[in-house]
């Protein structure tokens, strides 16, 4: 197939896995954590009053959100005002969705450049070997089968993408200059002006989730003492890498310490004891790698392609990078085995899931398109035929078992037209499904927070609260 043709099919199959994503997540309902931020209800406004939580500390008393400022104020002002922004091309109603599929479809976007960019040094997004990277990794993007709950990247809970997924891209994206840094012949550093927007960035990333936190700790950690044993004899070009890992080092250990004063943490610890946790972290792994065929399927890929490049006797691919897939292996086993100590939520009931996993699946997903690349780039085709029709099966398999639309947003569409036509002062639905909570409003002041949100939207007038009894 010659390169002209090639661009074209990989773009075919890139714009096919751009529509059924987009109505995928066209269809996502809109979750409740969300509308609790968007607004924010009365629990989530002090997180907005107090970003660096030194009032929560000199307080003493735990607050919802403590140490997640930047997320809860990015989707406070995207919800702000990307949906009436859009409601000068669409309704209201229809501008809520079109919000979370532009910001997921954003991402998915984006995660699939930063990955790509990572194997290939390419900075340049619509050249032919990042084209090649965005075809192979698509399809580990699970959304619609029962593999999304271990290797989900994007969450169907829109409010979970800006707390893990969004956070772990900026921090990759920080970490890939660090790492092309380590393994140049004539490393440039920092200057001082890059330096500055970096730290910036480390400081959104490490403040929007409690999951980066031990990711920042440990992968600064393990690139400076790289950085030493490789470049310490030019030290000028040193110093500046070196002053900006260490500072994300200790505003991490910062974001671990406000973690003690989120409400949610101290909550979860009455659930269970860290040796019940431990018993079932036990359990959440044994599912995750024998239940669900999607982690254990891109493991075994990702160790086969390890496999080959040894096999093939290429020297120079472990000389180069032995230190960083040890570094990862250690990472991922220590991720893991602290993660119990994180405390125990009932909707994970095996701590183990596509959310707290997130950091561990994306690092994997890298080190198979990293090696794969290397294996294509440099195999001859006769040597790699048999394992790459071996992948392509594969890669089908995954392709087509992704491609149902859930249309878990029909019901609350249509009660959210039903609201915004109404002019009743108490507007009565039945119970059939949720509108931004929980559980149906059996007392329409339980909606008077929800009703602001809606309000905020234009799909409700001001003032109007629902309640919702059984047929």
């Amino acid at each position: 197939m010659n390169k002209r043709l090639w661009f074209y099919v990989a773009l075919v199959i890139l714009l096919i896995d751009v529509g059924v994503s987009s109505l995928q997540y066209y269809n996502t309902s809109i979750d409740p954590d969300l509308a609790r931020i968007a607004l924010p209800y009365s629990h989530y406004k002090k997180v907005l009053d107090d970003p660096t939580g030194l009032k929560t500390v000199s307080i003493g008393i735990p607050e919802a959100g403590t140490g997640r400022f930047f997320a809860h104020y990015t989707i406070f002002q995207y919800y702000r005002y990307v949906p009436l922004w859009l409601q000068n091309f669409t309704d209201a109603v229809n501008s809520i969705y079109l919000s979370n599929t532009i910001f997921m479809l954003l991402v998915q976007l984006l995660t699939l450049y930063l990955l790509a960019l990572f194997a290939t040094n390419e900075i340049n997004p619509f050249k032919t070997k990042n084209l090649l990277c965005y075809v192979i990794l698509t399809p580990l993007f699970v959304y619609s089968n029962e593999n999304y709950n271990v290797i989900g990247l994007l969450s169907r809970a829109p409010a979970y993408i800006f707390f893990y997924l969004w956070p772990q891209l900026i921090l990759f994206a920080l970490y890939i200059p660090f790492f092309n840094y380590l393994f140049s012949e004539n490393p440039k550093g920092f200057s001082l002006g890059e330096g500055g927007i970096m730290l910036v960035v480390f400081t959104y990333s490490i403040f929007s989730g409690n999951v980066i936190t031990p990711v920042v700790m440990f992968w600064s950690f393990v690139i400076i003492v790289a950085m030493w044993y490789k470049h310490s004899g030019r030290l000028k070009n040193f110093f500046a890498p070196f002053f900006i890992l260490a500072i994300s080092i200790v505003f991490a250990v910062y974001g671990f310490f406000l973690s003690k004063y989120n409400a949610e943490f101290e909550f979860n610890e009455q659930f269970l004891s860290v040796a019940d946790r431990y018993v079932k972290l036990i359990k959440g792994i044994v599912i995750s790698l024998f239940y669900y065929y999607g982690y254990s399927v891109l493991l075994l890929l990702t160790l086969l392609n390890l496999y080959y490049i040894y096999k093939f006797d290429m020297s120079g691919y472990w000389n180069k990078y032995k230190w960083f897939l040890l570094s990862a292996v250690v990472f991922c086993g220590v991720y893991i085995i602290l993660l119990p100590l994180g405390g125990y939520r009932p909707y994970r009931p095996y701590i183990l899931r596509n959310d707290t996993l997130l950091p561990v699946t994306f690092l994997t997903i890298a080190i198979f398109i990293h090696s794969l690349y290397y294996l294509i780039r440099t195999v001859t085709f006769t040597a790699r035929k048999n394992y790459f029709g071996f992948l392509i099966v594969i890669w089908l398999a995954y392709f087509f078992s992704d491609l149902k639309i859930k249309r878990d947003a029909d019901c609350e569409k249509q009660a959210l037209y039903k609201i915004m036509s109404s002019d009743q002062s108490i507007i009565e639905l039945d119970t059939s499904c949720l509108i931004l909570g929980e559980g149906p409003y059996i007392d329409a002041e339980q909606s008077r927070q929800a009703s602001a949100l809606l309000y905020r939207w234009n799909i409700m007038k001001e003032g109007q609260l629902i309640l919702q009894k059984e047929n």
